[in-house]
């Protein structure tokens, strides 16, 4: 029997671009299914063409271990356009003559970061092999490629927390407090209201990554502002042997009857 690897990471800033932004690149405020894959996959040494195909029908729990904290940035993004018509003149050694309607050198870019992410995930691969050499590269704190937060310079920090077993909770519309964010397709999740417990909500978050860099499928879920947990009566919520409720996020974009 697979056990459940629970391991956490952390960064000092994490960017998990939404696809619908274009001018003003959002964030969601937690990292998606497709990046967890693709953590994994730097941990294990999978190549981008690998994971997609290797960790597609995983169990993946996401819980935040931080308060969602965003961080609005402006900065100056060189031209493509001026940077070839500059580099052509240079590669060519001919002379060209400043004009009008040469493209900008600089454009402005306004970006959105998540500040301090911080993150507990849990996984089981459905493969007993990759498992074992998932948790074995963690317990010796070792990484095949560098784990990072959704752009090389946020280095992730990561850090093993153990193997657990698992078993379905039982059904019988009694709220549990589940710990991780709660994913859901087609109708949200039935929650009990809690004073000084805040929830929100993100859309269209990525399932997977295709080895083309295509999304396939998006999932919506539901999270705790503040690192905790929300009361919730759901199918296939999960508990974990240290007491602890998730709930898996998608493998399929399939519409539950």
């Amino acid at each position: 029997m697979t056990k459940l690897i629970v391991f956490d990471v952390s960064s000092s800033f994490g960017f998990f671009r939404k696809n619908f932004s274009t001018t003003y690149a959002l964030t969601f405020a937690v990292i998606p299914r497709s990046a967890v894959e693709g953590l994994v996959g730097s941990i294990l040494g999978l190549s981008r063409l690998d994971f997609p195909n290797s960790l597609e029908f995983s169990k993946i729990a996401v819980q935040l271990m931080s308060p969602v904290r965003k961080l609005s940035m402006k900065y100056m993004h060189i031209n493509h356009d001026w940077w070839n018509e500059t580099l052509n003149h240079y590669l060519n050694n001919t002379q060209f003559v400043l004009q009008k309607t040469r493209a900008p050198m600089a454009v402005p870019v306004s970006v959105e970061f998540l500040v301090k992410p911080s993150y507990r995930l849990y996984v089981d691969t459905n493969n007993e092999q990759i498992n074992n050499r998932l948790a074995t590269n963690l317990r010796n704190k070792q990484s095949f490629y560098t784990p990072y937060l959704g752009g090389t310079s946020m280095i992730a920090s990561v850090k093993y927390v153990g193997e657990f077993d698992y078993e379905p909770a039982p059904n019988n519309g009694e709220y549990l407090p589940v710990s991780s964010i709660i994913p859901f397709i087609d109708r949200m999740p039935k929650i009990k209201l809690e004073k000084n417990v805040y929830f929100a909500t993100e859309e269209d978050t990525a399932i997977h990554i295709d080895n083309g860099r295509r999304s396939t499928g998006t999932y919506s879920f539901l999270y705790s502002v503040k690192p905790g947990s929300l009361l919730v009566t759901d199918r296939d919520i999960v508990k974990v042997e240290n007491n602890t409720y998730v709930k898996f996020l998608p493998t399929t974009a399939r519409v539950s009857t």
